[in-house]
């Protein structure tokens, strides 16, 4: 992960570069260079530029800097103005360990590390921050937006990214915006007869179990009820970023990899 640079101005320009595929390089010994970036080109027709530590104006800076960017022919094919119009606005909540609502300075932190496009909000001493965020997929805008808070001062660590992957009957009629009986058809196989319904993994004695939420979205995909496979392989994505978010943890991942090696040997032959 790149150094923060110490200005909020001149950092909001550095992230404004990485979001359109410019990458970060080290200046080396230099005592007033923060560091250069390089253009998505990789090659030595690429564009590149250094970036001061101190410039004289910093906001002036800044705007050279996006200046510079926007100007870039290696960004897509014609430029940053053609790779915005495929950009998109995608919405979700990270949730956050070791900052509370008494964490001194968590709101200026979190924003002078490009958390300004998120809502802040706490709930019994926890914080989860919902983010409304431009990106060329959910994948880059969700990690991205890890690499923001993760870089805060605060020492903040993402540890969860909504929606999850474990949806009721209700939670799953909210997010298609569809009655709670319709669902309910869907379950019992009295409508969409051809595909069956995915079968509930959890709380399976209660009357409300869990679904996967994955596992919904490909049904939904193969009888035509979501037009883009983006949606599906998203629904994979957070799944599978909840996982890696916990195996950030040294001790779940040995103690997984202990299970595994149980579950492996009891298919062993003796």
């Amino acid at each position: 992960m790149r150094k923060k640079h110490p200005d909020k101005d001149i950092e909001k320009a550095i992230c404004y570069a990485e979001k359109y595929g410019w990458r970060y390089k080290s200046s080396g010994d230099s005592a007033h260079a923060w560091g250069r970036l390089l253009c998505p080109l990789h090659a030595r027709e690429g564009c590149s530029m250094s970036v001061w530590s101190t410039p004289r104006s910093t906001s002036t800076h800044a705007k050279q800097i996006i200046k510079k960017v926007d100007a870039c022919q290696h960004i897509q094919e014609g430029g940053v103005n053609k790779m915005k119009k495929k950009l998109r606005r995608y919405s979700f909540t990270l949730v956050l360990k070791n900052v509370s609502q008494q964490t001194a300075h968590l709101e200026d932190s979190l924003y002078e590390s490009g958390c300004d496009d998120a809502l802040i909000n706490f709930r019994d001493n926890a914080v989860y921050l919902d983010f409304d965020r431009e990106s060329d997929s959910l994948e880059n805008a969700v990690i991205s937006a890890i690499q923001s808070v993760e870089s805060s001062r605060v020492g903040a660590e993402v540890v969860a990214v909504t929606p999850e992957d474990l949806v009721s009957e209700s939670d799953i009629a909210k997010r298609l915006n569809k009655k709670r009986q319709m669902v309910s058809l869907w379950v019992k196989g009295e409508r969409r007869k051809s595909h069956p319904f995915p079968h509930p993994v959890m709380k399976l004695a209660d009357r409300s179990p869990f679904w996967r939420w994955h596992e919904i979205a490909q049904w939904l995909y193969a009888n035509k009820l979501l037009v883009k496979k983006e949606d599906v392989e998203n629904a994979h994505f957070l799944m599978h970023l909840n996982a890696a978010l916990e195996e950030r943890d040294p001790g779940i991942t040995r103690y997984r990899q202990h299970l595994l090696h149980k579950l492996y040997a009891s298919h062993l032959p003796n």
